[in-house]
């Protein structure tokens, strides 16, 4: 009797070890997905190392930011000055041929890189290209004054673009609003610090349509963060607002966020490294870890 249990305890086992290698070859995508993250979308590219503990205020921490967090909506105008360098998109990725000399920042532009890549090598998917990156405030007014519709255009002044953090996203042949393609999108392009900015359950909040392409960089762990707790950018900045502090785990690194209101100041613990963004709404944003 005991012979006949170990017997069948052998073969449950030999099942369930099967089971495991079955899903590996079949799924590969599955296992540990949580460590692929892009690593142009971690804010090591633009942090402050700090080797003692030091005293940060406002006024430093606003001439520190990158501008990954601000908010841009219809009650938040866009910031007059660029946070940082425009670059050719046609110089790295493919691009829509009817905008063929798009433009949008640097580090937006070396996350959109690696998420296609991602794209291409997990699931084949080799024509996802930029349509539309950093306008100009008279462009943005050309389109909402031709629009047939100004309810799917931003007021100018007042539109993401104008920013060259986000990037309107196609893929060659399909409608990225109802293909396999736009749901890898949105299923993944967290990873690589981007966020889908307008999604279609969040349209009492953002006041924007669904828009399936337009994908706002953020960079990490914010990008994260905001996936996995259903949040656009307006109520993630409410969240810190009013929390005052986040702590996030990603890819073995423990993140502290921190907002600061005007007028205030953070301490940076000695052996932390740190960014800081605007939020446009009169705090700043400071996300510091400690230096590997």
């Amino acid at each position: 009797m005991k012979s006949k249990k170990i017997k069948l305890l052998m073969v449950l086992l030999t099942i369930a070890a099967l089971a495991v290698i079955f899903i590996a070859v079949i799924f590969p995508g599955i296992r540990d997905r949580e460590s692929t993250v892009g690593t142009a979308s971690l804010p090591a590219a633009a942090s402050h190392a700090m080797g003692e503990r030091r005293t940060y205020t406002f006024d430093q921490l606003a001439g520190m930011s990158t501008g990954y967090l601000l908010l841009v909506n219809y009650t938040h105008p866009t910031p007059a000055e660029l946070t940082g360098n425009l670059v050719r998109a046609a110089d790295r990725v493919a691009v829509s041929p009817v905008n063929p000399n798009v433009l949008i920042l640097e580090s937006a532009l070396d996350a959109l890189v690696e998420m296609f890549a991602y794209a291409a090598s997990e699931r084949n998917f080799m024509s996802f290209r930029v349509s539309e990156g950093f306008r100009t405030e008279e462009r943005q007014r050309d389109l909402w004054d031709n629009a047939a519709n100004q309810a799917l255009v931003a007021y100018p002044g007042h539109s993401e673009h104008q920013m060259g953090l986000a990037a309107d996203i196609s893929y060659a042949g399909v409608n990225i609003g109802n293909s396999a393609q736009g749901s890898w999108l949105m299923a993944n392009a967290y990873r690589f610090g981007f966020i889908l900015r307008y999604p279609a359950h969040k349209t009492e909040i953002t006041n924007v349509p669904f828009e399936p392409w337009h994908y706002r960089f953020v960079g990490q762990p914010h990008a994260f963060f905001m996936m996995r707790n259903d949040l656009v950018l307006e109520e993630y900045i409410q969240l810190l607002q009013r929390e005052g502090a986040l702590n996030i785990n990603l890819v073995g690194i423990d993140y502290r966020i921190v907002h600061i209101p005007g007028g205030g100041y953070v301490e940076i613990p000695e052996g932390y490294v740190f960014t800081a963004s605007l939020d446009n709404t009169g705090g700043v944003i400071v996300t510091m870890w400690r230096s590997s």
